[in-house]
C-alpha cells in the first residue's frame, strides 16, 4: 500500500509549526528512563488528539503563548499544525475519509473517542468555539504529560561574609588574544624561518665561501684577471651613470671614441643598472662588481633549487642539484665573465613559470596550483635575464619558444581529448535518458478533444462518438449532458463535480479573476514511439474550463472545450481510459484566439520541437480523403502550433541604462566549462603578453648590435672555439681537485679556458644512477636523456656534422657582436639536465633510507643515516672548490680625474685598455681606448697608427679621429714602444707638452 500524499497546508498556517510537527512525528520514540539506573519507569503516553482538540490547542498556542509555539515543544508543535497538515497521526481520518497508514507498517492505536465526522470536506468545529480559557487545566492529558516539572535554580553568588571560594583558582580563564604588534612580529619571525628564507641565507653564505677571497678586499681586487672584469665593471658604472644624467646616450659610451654604440662591444649588462647608480669612481666600480659576482653565484643556487623543487624533488635532492649546477668545475673557467656567471635567472624563470602553470614532473598539470602572478613573475625574470646579454639570452629564447610550442601542442591535444570525451558522455547521457524514460500506462494516455471552428459545428469524427470510460459516452450535442455552448456563441464554464468517496478528485477550476497555469498533457498512444503533448496557454484575464481526468471506476464529468470567441482563448484537454476512441485536438484559429500545442518534454517558449524528441505538427489541416477543410465544415485535424510570448508576472520592467554602468564592477557569471582546459584563458593571455614583451625587448636591445660592422669572421671563430668530445672530461686549471690532474690533457685543447667543460664526475655518477633509480617516471627520464643528448651536440659546436645541422643553423647567422662564437657556453644546459637527473637519484636514495629507518626502533633516521644522505652534497661541493686568482687593481692616476676628453691614454693594449676604461669611471670623459673582442679590428688599427707617437703620422691620425689630448702614463710605459715618448722634443710637431705627477699630457690643439 502506497503512502498517501500529504494535504497542502493553508496559506495562513505558519511553516515553522508544520515543520516542527513533522519532526516531532518522524522522530523515534524516546528511550525508557530508569530510576537509580536499575528500574525502568514507563513514560506517559499522550492519548490521540482529534481535529477539534488540535485546533483549540493551536489557537491557544498562537494567541496565549507565542514563545512556546516558536520553541521545540512537541505539544505546541503538534497542536499548532493545521488540520490536514503533515502532523496527522496514524489512525486519524483525512479529508477524503481514508485512514492514514503509518510509515512503519504498524497498526494505528485504538481510540476511545471517535472524532467528529467532517462535513463538506471541513473539520467539525469545537463546541466551545475553539477557544479555551487561559487557566491551566489539570485534566488535559497532553499538558500534563508534556510539561516538565520546573527545577529550582541553584545559587550563583556566595552569601555575604562568606570566604572566597578556593576552587576558583582552578577555573578556566580566557586566553588573551595577541595584539597587532605581536601578530606582526610572529609573522615576521615565521617568514625568517621559511624554507626559501633559509635557502636565501644558505645560498649567500655558500657563495661567500666558494668565491673567497672575493670579499676579503672587495675594493681592491677582481676575480681571475684584470681584463674582462675591469671592462664589465666599467659597463655597469656607465649604465648607472648615463641613465641618471642622459638616458638617450645609453649606447654611446665614452670608450672606443669615436665609434658609435660603444656599449654594444660586449654583453650589455643593462639588468644591473640599479646597482650601477650607487657610487662613483673606480673603487665603487670594483666593489660593485665583487658584490654582483658573489650574488650571481647565490642566484644560481636559488634558481636551480627552486626549479628542481618545483619539478617535485625533495629538499636533499634539490640542494644537491643546486650546488652541482652552480659550482660545476667548468664554470670556474668563466669566473672572469660576469655575463656568463649571471645565469641564475634562467632556472629561476623556468621555476616561476612552472609554478604559475601548476606543472611538475611528478604530478603534471594541476589546475588548483595555477597562478597568473607566478607566471607574470617568471616572464619578468626571463626579460631581466635577456637584458644581461645575448650570449646566454639567445639560447634561453630558443628554449622558451620550444616550451611554448610544446605547451600549445599539449593544450590542443588535451582540448581534443576533452571534446571527444564530452561528446561521448553527452551521447551516453542521451542513451540513458531514452532507456530510463517512463513509459506511459494505457490509463494515462490522453486524447485531445476537438475544438470547434468559428462558423462550424462541433462534431465528433465520423463513425463513432468519443468515449471517456468503458461503456460511457460523451454527448457534445446541444442540450446534451455536457452542453457548454449557448446560442449566443458565448462560453459557459463547466461546473466542477464534487469528488465522491472512492473517486479521484479532478483538478480544481481556478478561482474567479485568476488564470489557470498551462499544463502539458500526453497525447500519444501506447504504441507510438514519439510522445506529444498539448500545452494549454491562457491569455491573462480569461478563464478556461478545467480538464477532467477519468479513470475506469469513475464517470467523466468534465466539460468539453467551449466554443472559442474572438475575446477568449481556450485549450482544453481530457484524459481517457483504455479502450476509448481518441479524437484529434484542433485549436481554434479564430481572430483574437491562440491555442498552443507543444511536446511534453519541452518547456514554454521552446521553438525547436526536434530537440524534445517529438514529431512536427502538420502545417495545414486536412479533411477526409486529403481534401482541405472548408470554412464552416467539419475540421477535426490537428492545427499548427503557434508560440505565444512568455509573460512572467514576477519580471520587473527594464530599467533605464545609466552612464554609471561603465563604472560598476561587472557581475561574474560562473559557467561550467565542457572540459577543464590545460592552461586556461588567463594564463594563455599572460603567456602571449609575456612572449610579446620578451621579443620586443630582444629586438630593442639588438638594434645597436646589428648596427655594428660585422667582421665576417664569426664562422671561423665558431669552428676554432668548438671543443672536442674529450673536453667533457677535462677540468679547468682553476679547479682545486682536477686542475693539476688534468694539466696534460688540457694542453691538447685549442683554447683551454673555453674548452674545459667538465661538469663533475660526481654529477656524472649521480645522473647515471638516476637513469635506473629515480623518483622521476620512466618517460620523464627518457625525455631528459634525449634533451641531454641534444644539448651535448650543440655544446660541441661544429664537431658533429661540421655544425651544418646542429649549431650553425641556430647560431651561425647572428652577427659577431652577439658573442655566440663560443659553443662551449651551452654547457649550462647540459649541467642543468644532469642536475635534474641526479636529483631524482638522490631523492630515491633518501626515500629508501627513510623507509629503512621506519622499520627500526625508534622509527626515525639516526645521525649516521642522516649524514649518509648528505654525502652527495658534500662531494659536489668539493668538486666546485676553486683556486681562482684575485689580482689587485692598479691605482687610478691622478691625471685621469682632471684631464678632459677626447683623449688617448698610452700605453694602449688589449689588457691595459680595459683597465683604462675602469679608471674613466670618475669623470667619464671620451677616450679612444677600449678592449674586448667585438671592436678588435678598429682598436688594432688605432694601436698600429700610434705606435710611434709622438710623430707626424700618429698626430695626423689622431687629429683625423678627433682626439685632442694624449695622456702618457710614465709609470706604465716600461717595456713598451712609448717608453721614451716623454723625453722626445715636440716643438717641430706643433703640439704642446705638460708634465704632471706620474704622467705627461700632450695637447694636439
Amino acid at each position: 500500500m502506497t503512502e498517501q500524499p500529504r494535504p497542502i497546508a493553508p496559506a495562513s498556517a505558519p511553516a515553522s509549526g508544520s515543520a516542527s510537527a513533522a519532526e516531532a512525528h518522524d522522530s523515534p520514540p524516546a528511550a525508557p528512563r530508569r530510576r537509580f539506573g536499575l528500574f525502568r519507569r514507563k513514560s506517559p503516553v499522550a492519548p490521540p488528539v482529534d481535529a477539534a482538540t488540535a485546533d483549540a490547542v493551536s489557537v491557544k498556542a498562537s494567541s496565549g503563548d507565542p514563545a512556546r509555539a516558536a520553541s521545540g515543544d512537541p505539544v505546541t508543535a503538534t497542536a499548532g499544525a493545521p488540520a490536514g497538515s503533515a502532523s496527522i497521526r496514524p489512525g486519524t481520518t483525512t479529508k477524503d475519509d481514508k485512514p492514514v497508514e503509518p510509515k512503519d507498517g504498524r497498526p494505528a492505536e485504538p481510540k476511545d473517542d471517535k472524532p467528529a465526522e467532517p462535513k463538506d470536506g471541513k473539520p467539525a468545529e469545537p463546541k466551545d468555539g475553539g477557544i479555551k480559557s487561559d487557566k491551566s487545566d489539570s485534566s488535559d492529558p497532553l499538558k500534563t504529560a508534556a510539561e516538565p516539572r520546573p527545577r529550582k535554580a541553584l545559587p550563583t553568588a556566595r552569601p555575604p561574609g562568606a570566604p572566597p571560594d578556593p576552587w576558583t583558582v582552578f577555573a578556566r580563564t580566557q586566553d588573551q588574544q595577541p595584539g597587532r604588534l605581536r601578530r606582526g612580529l610572529r609573522a615576521t619571525l615565521r617568514a625568517f624561518i621559511h624554507e626559501y628564507a633559509l635557502l636565501l641565507y644558505t645560498a649567500c653564505l655558500l657563495a661567500v665561501a666558494m668565491t673567497w677571497p672575493a670579499l676579503r678586499y672587495p675594493m681592491h681586487t677582481l676575480p681571475q684577471d684584470l681584463g674582462d672584469p675591469s671592462r664589465q665593471a666599467w659597463q655597469v658604472s656607465w649604465i648607472g651613470h648615463i641613465l641618471v644624467t642622459d638616458p638617450v646616450r645609453l649606447w654611446q659610451a665614452n670608450a672606443y671614441f669615436p665609434a658609435a654604440d660603444g656599449l654594444a662591444f660586449g654583453d650589455s649588462l643593462v639588468g644591473y643598472a640599479l646597482a650601477g647608480m650607487i657610487g662613483t669612481g673606480p673603487a665603487a666600480a670594483v666593489l660593485r662588481y665583487n658584490v654582483l659576482f658573489v650574488l650571481a653565484h647565490a642566484l644560481l643556487v636559488i634558481g636551480a633549487y627552486a626549479l628542481v623543487r618545483q619539478l617535485g624533488a625533495r629538499r636533499t635532492g634539490a640542494a644537491v642539484a643546486a650546488v652541482a649546477f652552480s659550482y660545476a668545475p667548468w664554470r670556474l673557467a668563466q669566473e672572469g665573465h660576469l655575463d656568463i656567471i649571471s645565469a641564475g635567472g634562467i632556472p629561476l624563470a623556468l621555476a616561476m613559470l612552472a609554478r604559475g602553470h601548476g606543472y611538475s614532473l611528478r604530478h603534471g598539470f594541476r589546475a588548483d596550483r595555477r597562478s597568473a602572478l607566478w607566471a607574470i613573475g617568471g616572464w619578468i625574470v626571463a626579460i631581466w635575464q635577456l637584458t644581461l646579454g645575448f650570449s646566454l639570452g639567445v639560447p634561453f629564447a630558443y628554449v622558451l619558444g620550444l616550451l611554448l610550442i610544446a605547451l600549445m601542442i599539449a593544450s590542443s591535444l588535451h582540448a581534443l581529448r576533452g571534446f571527444l570525451r564530452y561528446r561521448r558522455e553527452k551521447k551516453d547521457r542521451r542513451e540513458v535518458a531514452v532507456l530510463t524514460a517512463p513509459v506511459p500506462a494505457p490509463s494515462e494516455v490522453a486524447v485531445a478533444q476537438p475544438v470547434p471552428v468559428p462558423g462550424g459545428k462541433n462534431e465528433t469524427p465520423p463513425g463513432g462518438q468519443t468515449e471517456t470510460s468503458p461503456g460511457g459516452k460523451n454527448d457534445t450535442s446541444p442540450g446534451g449532458k455536457n452542453d457548454t455552448s449557448t446560442p449566443g456563441g458565448k462560453d459557459k464554464a463547466a461546473t466542477p463535480t464534487t469528488a465522491k468517496k472512492g473517486e479521484t478528485a479532478a483538478l480544481a477550476a481556478p478561482a474567479p479573476g485568476r488564470t489557470q497555469e498551462p499544463a502539458a498533457v500526453i497525447a500519444a498512444g501506447p504504441r507510438k514511439k514519439d510522445e506529444t503533448a498539448v500545452q494549454q496557454a491562457t491569455a491573462p484575464g480569461t478563464t478556461n474550463a478545467a480538464p477532467a481526468t477519468a479513470t475506469p471506476d469513475t464517470t467523466n464529468a468534465a466539460a468539453p472545450p467551449a466554443t472559442a470567441t474572438p475575446d477568449t482563448t481556450n485549450a482544453a484537454t481530457a484524459t481517457t481510459a483504455p479502450g476509448t476512441t481518441n479524437a484529434a485536438a484542433a485549436p481554434a484559429a479564430a481572430a483574437g484566439t491562440t491555442d498552443v500545442a507543444v511536446s511534453s518534454g519541452a518547456a514554454p517558449g521552446k521553438k525547436d520541437e526536434k530537440a524534445a524528441g517529438t514529431k512536427s505538427v502538420p502545417t495545414a489541416a486536412r479533411g477526409e480523403k486529403g481534401k482541405p477543410a472548408a470554412p464552416g465544415g467539419k475540421d477535426t485535424a490537428i492545427q499548427p502550433a503557434v508560440e505565444l510570448p512568455r509573460t512572467d508576472v514576477l519580471e520587473s520592467p527594464p530599467r533605464k541604462q545609466s552612464w554609471l554602468r561603465f563604472f560598476r564592477r561587472p557581475v561574474r557569471v560562473q559557467r561550467k566549462p565542457r572540459w577543464n582546459p590545460l592552461v586556461g584563458v588567463l594564463l594563455t593571455n599572460v603567456n602571449i603578453l609575456g612572449a610579446t614583451i620578451f621579443a620586443a625587448t630582444a629586438i630593442l636591445i639588438a638594434v645597436p648590435y646589428i648596427r655594428l660592422d660585422d667582421s665576417g669572421s664569426r664562422l671561423d671563430e665558431i669552428r676554432f672555439f668548438s671543443p672536442p668530445v674529450q673536453s667533457l672530461l677535462i677540468g679547468p686549471a682553476e679547479s682545486r681537485i682536477w686542475g693539476a690532474a688534468h694539466e696534460t690533457p688540457r694542453s691538447t685543447l685549442g683554447w683551454a679556458a673555453e674548452m674545459s667543460l667538465l661538469p663533475g664526475f660526481v654529477l656524472y655518477a649521480l645522473a647515471l644512477a638516476g637513469l635506473f633509480l629515480s623518483i622521476w617516471r620512466l618517460r620523464h627520464r627518457l625525455v631528459l636523456v634525449a634533451g641531454l643528448a641534444v644539448a651535448i651536440v650543440f655544446t660541441l659546436g661544429t664537431t658533429f656534422f661540421d655544425g651544418r645541422w646542429t649549431y650553425l643553423p641556430l647560431f651561425g647567422h647572428f652577427p659577431a657582436s652577439f658573442d655566440l662564437r663560443i659553443p662551449g657556453r651551452l654547457m649550462l644546459w647540459v649541467t642543468l639536465l644532469l642536475a635534474i637527473l641526479a636529483a631524482g637519484a638522490v631523492d630515491d636514495f633518501v626515500r629508501r633510507a627513510e623507509h629503512l629507518a621506519a622499520q627500526r626502533i625508534p622509527p626515525w633516521p639516526g645521525p649516521w643515516l642522516r649524514l649518509t644522505t648528505l654525502i652527495p652534497l658534500v662531494l659536489v661541493t668539493l668538486e666546485g672548490w676553486n683556486t681562482t686568482a684575485h689580482p689587485i687593481v692598479p691605482a687610478q692616476p691622478a691625471a685621469m680625474r682632471t684631464v678632459p676628453g677626447p683623449m688617448l691614454v698610452l700605453p694602449t693594449a688589449e689588457l691595459t685598455d680595459q683597465t683604462v676604461q675602469l679608471w674613466s669611471t670618475t669623470k667619464f670623459q671620451d677616450i679612444a681606448n677600449g678592449g674586448g673582442g667585438f671592436g678588435a679590428a678598429a682598436q688594432n688599427e688605432l694601436r698600429t697608427k700610434v705606435a710611434g707617437f709622438p710623430d707626424a703620422t700618429s698626430i695626423d691620425y689622431l687629429d683625423s679621429i678627433g682626439v685632442r689630448r694624449v695622456l702618457l702614463l710614465s709609470d706604465h710605459v716600461a717595456g713598451t714602444s712609448w717608453e721614451d715618448a716623454g723625453d722626445l722634443p715636440v716643438d717641430n710637431l706643433d703640439i704642446r707638452r705638460e708634465d704632471v705627477p706620474g704622467a705627461v699630457i700632450f695637447y694636439l690643439d
